[in-house]
C-alpha cells in the first residue's frame, strides 16, 4: 500500500464535491452508493510520520484502499496531535462511486472530516481523524524480567500501567494496575517454571484508551528458588498478632490493620475472616463451595471428614452436597 507523508493541514469544514456526471457514461457499471472503512492500529507520540501501525480496511470488495497520507504538520507525532489522514479509495473494475453525502460514508475507529470524488468518480478521497494522542498511551519499547523485578520503559501519555505476570501460559494474580515502571513479582514465583510478563500503558487523559501489550523476556525459576519463595511468603503471611475480644478472635497485621473479608494463611493453616475482622468457624460458603473451619481454633479442615460426617477434599471443599447446611 502506498503511504505518502504530506505536510499540509486540512480545514475542518465539510468538503464534498459532486462531479457533474452523465448517467449514460455509467450505464453498464455498478454504482457504489455507500462506503465503509474500518481503521485499526496505533499512532505513537515521538515517532516519525510514516511509522504508524495502521490498517484501513474496506468493508466491501467493490473498492480498495489505494493509498493514505498524513495531513498533520511537521515530520513527527507530537503528544498534542490529532492524527489526520487522507485515504484514497479506488473503485474496482465495473464500479464507480455515487457518494454525494457524508451519511453515505461509515467509519469505524475514526471520525469523518470530508470527502471528494476524483478521477471521474472512480476514486473517492476521504479525510478522517483519530483520537488525540493526548488520550492515548504509546507503545512500550522494552520490557524485561530480571531476578524478581518486572520493569519496562515509559509509555508516553500513560498515567498507569496494566501488568500480567505469567508462568508458561498461566496468568498469576490477574491483571495488576501499577504506578511507575517496575513491579516486584517475587511473591508469585512459588513454582518451578518459565516466567514472563506483559505490560501496557493506560492513558492518563482517558483511561478507556490503552496502548498495545509489550512482552518481556522469559526467566527460568528453579524448584530451590521457588521453595525459598514459598517459605518467605509463609513467613510474611504469618506476621501479625492474634487478638481476642470476648469469644471472638481477630488477626492484626504489622501495619495495625485487621484482616477482613478474606482468607489468610497463618503458620501453614488457612483461616477466614468476616467484614468486621472476626474469625469465622463452622461451615462457611465461599462462592459455590462449602468449607469447614474448626469450631475451637478456626483452621480449615482438608483431606478429612468434618465432625458431622462430610468428606472434604485436599483443598478443603466438600465433595458431596451438604443439604443440611444449605
Amino acid at each position: 500500500m502506498k503511504h505518502v507523508v504530506k505536510g499540509t493541514v486540512l480545514a475542518g469544514a465539510l468538503v464534498l464535491l459532486t462531479a457533474a456526471l452523465g448517467l449514460t457514461a455509467y450505464a453498464k457499471e455498478k454504482a457504489i452508493k455507500s462506503v465503509g472503512l474500518k481503521v485499526t492500529g496505533t499512532v505513537h507520540a515521538g515517532t516519525p510520520h510514516g511509522d504508524e501501525q495502521l490498517e484501513f480496511k474496506p468493508v466491501s470488495n467493490r473498492y480498495s484502499v489505494n493509498s493514505f497520507e498524513v495531513l498533520n504538520e511537521g515530520g513527527s507525532w507530537k503528544a498534542t496531535d490529532v492524527p489526520t489522514f487522507r485515504v484514497r479509495l479506488q473503485a474496482e473494475d465495473g464500479c464507480y462511486f455515487r457518494v454525494n453525502a457524508a451519511s453515505q460514508i461509515h467509519l469505524a475507529g475514526a471520525e469523518y472530516v470530508s470527502a471528494t470524488r476524483e478521477d471521474n468518480a472512480y476514486a473517492l478521497v476521504i479525510d478522517l481523524k483519530l483520537p488525540s494522542l493526548e488520550q492515548q498511551a504509546s507503545r512500550i519499547n522494552e520490557a524485561y524480567l530480571e531476578g524478581t523485578t518486572a520493569s519496562w520503559t515509559e509509555s508516553l501519555g500513560a498515567g498507569s500501567y496494566e501488568v500480567k505476570l505469567k508462568r508458561g501460559n498461566t496468568t498469576l494474580g490477574g491483571v495488576q494496575m501499577v504506578q511507575g515502571t517496575s513491579l516486584d513479582v517475587s511473591k508469585y514465583m512459588t513454582k518451578a517454571g518459565t516466567y514472563s510478563f506483559q505490560v501496557r500503558g493506560v492513558s492518563a487523559m482517558n483511561p478507556d484508551y490503552r496502548g498495545p501489550w509489550a512482552s518481556s523476556n522469559e526467566l527460568s525459576v528453579s524448584e530451590e528458588t521457588a521453595a525459598a519463595q514459598r517459605a518467605k511468603n509463609a513467613t510474611e503471611e504469618s506476621a501479625g498478632t492474634w487478638l481476642q475480644n470476648g469469644g471472638k478472635w481477630s488477626f492484626r497485621l504489622p501495619n495495625g490493620e485487621l484482616v477482613k473479608s478474606s482468607w489468610r494463611r497463618i503458620n501453614n493453616e488457612w483461616y477466614v475472616f468476616d467484614e468486621s475482622g472476626n474469625m469465622i468457624t463452622g461451615w462457611f460458603k465461599d462462592g459455590d463451595n462449602w468449607y469447614y473451619l474448626d469450631e475451637a481454633n478456626g483452621n480449615m479442615f482438608y483431606n478429612r471428614m468434618s465432625p458431622d460426617g462430610y468428606q472434604l477434599d485436599i483443598n478443603g471443599v466438600w465433595v458431596a452436597p451438604l443439604a443440611s447446611a444449605q
